[in-house]
Order: structure tokens, then sequence, then C-alpha cells
């Protein structure tokens, strides 16, 4: 079991822990068992990190998560910018043979023009 998993187990049990300066406080004492008092002096130093966590704080879990957030947009981002470029390549390799193949039915139409049109003379 994880201090995380400890403290999640004991505030479905009903019991609240918190801070009292260094002091590690739970309500209601009768719901909490020897085994959880030894957890918690096992896991003392992580429960004392998780209780000081603020979770709408910048350094709490709104910051965390904004922060990965915008990690992953900067990420797709860049992603969608490498697909430009790609696309951009790729419609920039194949203009030349686009120019080329419009040249050659022009040419093959213009003389197929000057053919008919002399035969029609």
């Amino acid at each position: 079991m994880s201090a995380l998993e400890l403290v999640n187990t004991l505030n479905a049990r009903g019991v609240t822990l918190s801070l009292e300066g260094e002091r590690i406080r739970y309500e209601p004492r009768s719901s909490v068992q020897a085994d959880d008092l030894e957890r918690l002096k096992t896991y003392r130093a992580e429960v004392v990190k998780l209780l000081e966590f603020e979770p709408l704080s910048d350094g709490g879990w709104a910051g965390h998560w904004r922060e990965r957030i915008q990690t992953r947009l900067q990420a797709l981002e860049n992603w969608v910018w490498c697909i430009e470029y790609d696309v951009m390549r790729v419609a920039n390799n194949g203009l030349p043979k686009a120019r080329e193949q419009a040249r050659e039915k022009l040419t093959r139409w213009y003389l197929f023009v000057l053919e008919h049109e002399a035969v029609s003379l």
C-alpha cells in the first residue's frame, strides 16, 4: 500500500486527515485502526506532502494539469506544423511533375488542333 492509497482508504472510511504544524491529525479517532497508525508512521513524509499539497494553487493539481495540458498542446501544434510541412513538401515535389504533364497535354492538344486544322483547310 502506498501513502496515497492509505490516505484514500482512510478518506473512504470517513477519516479526515489534516496537518497541525508537523503533526498529522485524524478525526474521528474511532475509525483509525492500529495498523492504519503504523502505516501513517511508515508513510509519514509522503502523507505530509500529500496534505500540504493545495490542489487549486499554481503548485497544486490545477498548476500541474495546466502545465501538462500546455505541454500536450505544444506537442500537438508541433505535430500539425510537421504535417503541414510534409504536405507542402509533397505538393511542391509534385508541382514539377504536374507542370510537365500539363505541358505535355497542352502540346498534344496543340498538335492535334494543328493536324485537324490542316486537314479541314
